[in-house]
């Protein structure tokens, strides 16, 4: 691990940067596992289990989203302000105390309670953990430390729902192995929580670091950083939107409509999450040498047609294949997202920048999931690639923007940067 992340971030690299950056891939990889195989596997069998219902499935995910939504924000703002570990560590925390309460009382009310718990957790942490990557490395290497380190959480993820298929299999009396998978979720979050207490952040400049008193406002922004933000925010709450419609009711859709067990619904996920590793991966190593909002357009346009194959599909396996695919597709091109938004930004601020699109897509995301249930049982597989479009559509909003526009505003604020910088010292 230690050989890889000196050769793609250079051998000039601090030592502790180096060590901060092996400590965050196997915190990262550790999470990833814990909340990628609870999302997209544990939490629809245990809502299946325990016969919750789609209806409150939906309900139970909008309350974690809506706890992160009011979170991300003012977690973002703090990692700006007292660091990045000291976030990190509450929020993976506080995702493993959320999963084991949902083992001790099935009763309603304490299933809210556990979501918002969860909610909190990943809200306060998830600028923290995205931004801390962009301040170790270089501008010129985030695309590919971003693809390797996604990559790498991702393909060891890919385990997850498998494991925790079998689990179930064999302990699949009174909810046992819904319970034990749950355990295993929540402690790998505890443990990475754990670990990174042993981050060591680099002090910054007292003049760069903002204050509580800053919390709602930009005066920390230069001009340039308002605008990206201003239009990734847009594209955020669209995409938001569609995501909370149909991505948690995936899982759903198989269950009702082919009666796929468990174990069939674990071989389709971990098929995805090894296909959106690799070329996760892939992407990242070549992410400095295409255009960026190009790509993304490209990617979520070809991802239309594989949400109408799974509607359409006959079958499971047509619709797991369709389902591999469409997920590689969307999701394969986010490390070349992520470092569009952090070359944007400067240090003293991505924290917060990262906190307001979060809570820009999960407000969106928690009203697309409140309707996600019914809209499940209404349209039945149809949302799927109604909303591929819409995905396509926000890319192309984005590109015509901070793309086309943006080269003009960079020629116009080449003589301004003096102006900008004296902005950001002095606000």
């Amino acid at each position: 691990m230690r050989l890889f992340v000196l050769v793609s971030s250079g051998k000039n690299m601090p030592r502790q940067n180096r060590n901060n950056i092996v400590l965050l891939y196997i915190c990262t990889i550790l999470s990833v596992f814990s909340i990628l195989t609870f999302s997209q596997f544990v939490f629809p069998v245990y809502s299946k289990a325990f016969h919750l219902g789609d209806e409150w499935y939906g309900y139970l995910l909008s309350a974690a989203t809506f706890a992160l939504m009011l979170t991300s924000f003012p977690g973002g703002h703090l990692s700006d302000v007292i660091g990045r570990k000291w976030l990190i560590f509450a929020g993976w925390g506080l995702i493993g105390i959320g999963m084991f309460m949902l083992i001790i009382i099935q009763a309603k009310w304490f299933l809210i309670l556990a979501s918002l718990v969860m909610g909190v957790g990943e809200g306060i942490s998830i600028s923290a953990s995205h931004a801390l990557l962009a301040d170790l490395v270089k501008d010129e290497h985030l695309s590919r430390e971003y693809g390797t380190i996604t990559a790498l959480a991702i393909l060891v993820a890919a385990g997850g729902p498998l494991l925790m298929g079998q689990i179930i299999k064999h302990y699949h009396s009174d909810g046992l192995g819904v319970s034990l998978s749950l355990s295993i979720c929540a402690a790998l979050s505890i443990l990475a929580a754990g670990l990174s207490l042993f981050f060591r952040e680099k002090k910054q400049h007292a003049t760069n670091i903002p204050g509580m008193r800053d919390l709602f406002r930009l005066g920390g922004f230069t001009k340039k950083e308002k605008r990206v933000v201003r239009d990734i925010l847009i594209v955020e709450a669209i995409t938001g939107l569609g995501a909370g419609m149909t991505v948690p009711f995936f899982s759903i859709f198989f269950l009702n409509r082919f009666s796929s067990s468990p174990e069939h619904l674990s071989y389709i996920f971990t098929a995805a999450t090894f296909a959106v590793a690799i070329a996760t991966f892939c992407i990242g190593l070549i992410g400095e040498r295409v255009k960026k909002l190009d790509a993304m357009v490209f990617g979520n346009a070809a991802s239309i047609p594989m949400a109408i194959g799974i509607t359409l599909s006959p079958t499971l396996l047509f619709g797991g294949v369709f389902y591999v695919l469409r997920s590689t597709l969307a999701n394969m091109l986010m490390p070349i997202w992520g470092a569009f938004m952090m070359r944007s930004l400067g240090t003293s601020v991505r924290g917060k920048a990262l906190g307001l699109n979060h809570m820009a897509w999960n407000l969106f995301w928690v009203l697309g999931s409140l309707v996600g249930g019914h809209v499940t049982n209404l349209l039945k597989g149809w949302a799927f690639p109604m909303v591929a479009l819409i995905y396509t559509g926000a890319m192309v909003f984005i590109r015509a923007d901070l793309g086309r526009r943006q080269r003009k505003r960079d020629k116009r604020d080449e003589g301004n940067e003096g102006n900008d910088e004296d902005d950001r010292n002095g606000s």
